[in-house]
């Protein structure tokens, strides 16, 4: 879904100065709050789509918007199964608000409202010894439902190609997105499938292989807040 830009309208003359201000305050916060929002979240995505796919985002977030989870790994191995996730607050991987629930045991991300929210993850690998046969990763976001595991809502597939010179090879990635609609008590899963040869290649950075989500609502009402408003910052 594209916004459109809105058309820039003269404020009539017979509005009160202040009435003038106060609308212009206005649109300038509903407009801050789409972009601090587009930032916050999608700015990984955004970036990674204009930069050509040249290098893996990097997250360093101080904190996230309230109903939004990001969660980078933990661990740098390599092993099929499911991903675990940071979980704690000081090692700054204990990104989400009320709205959801991490769960250490089984590594499935919780959400505890409904809605269509945008969904999105990045796997990113290195060689770390010889890498002189190929391989495959790949990382699926399964979407569980009443308890039952349904087909994987993203799939991140990185072919690893086989080099002579490891120390030049640079870091594979993939980065994906979607959307998606989430029932209350619904949960997310991170499962990779490795085949590769074994200690030669390893997980990135952990904040360069995450999953996050946030609901789509919230970005459409601001949106849908100031097309209704139909005013935009006067000309100077």
């Amino acid at each position: 879904m594209t916004a459109e830009t809105p058309t820039h309208v003269q404020i009539p003359m017979s509005l009160e100065p202040s009435s003038a201000s106060r609308i212009r305050k206005l649109d300038i916060c509903i407009f801050v709050s789409i972009a601090l929002l587009a930032a916050a979240l999608v700015g990984c995505g955004v970036l990674y789509l204009l930069m050509g796919h040249h290098r893996p985002c990097h997250h360093h977030h101080e904190g996230a918007p309230e109903g939004s989870a990001h969660l980078v790994a933990e661990r740098v191995s390599l092993v099929d199964g499911e991903v675990a996730w940071l979980s704690d607050a000081h090692s700054g991987g204990h990104l989400y608000g009320m709205d959801f629930k991490y769960h250490e045991k089984d590594h499935q991300l919780q959400v505890n409202k409904r809605g269509v929210y945008y969904i999105y993850a990045q796997l990113a690998v290195r060689c770390v010894h010889a890498c002189d046969k190929e391989g495959n990763i790949t990382m699926f976001i399964y979407h569980n439902h009443d308890g039952n595991q349904e087909s994987s809502i993203l799939t991140l597939a990185l072919s690893l190609p086989a080099t002579s010179s490891p120390q030049k090879l640079p870091v594979q990635y993939r980065f994906s997105a979607t959307t998606v609609k989430l029932s209350e008590n619904d949960s997310l899963v991170a499962i990779l499938k490795v085949n590769a040869p074994e200690n030669q290649w390893q997980l990135d950075h952990p904040s360069n292989n995450f999953i996050g989500l946030f609901p789509t609502s919230r970005w459409v009402k601001l949106l849908k807040l100031r097309d209704a408003i139909n005013i935009s910052k006067p000309e100077v």
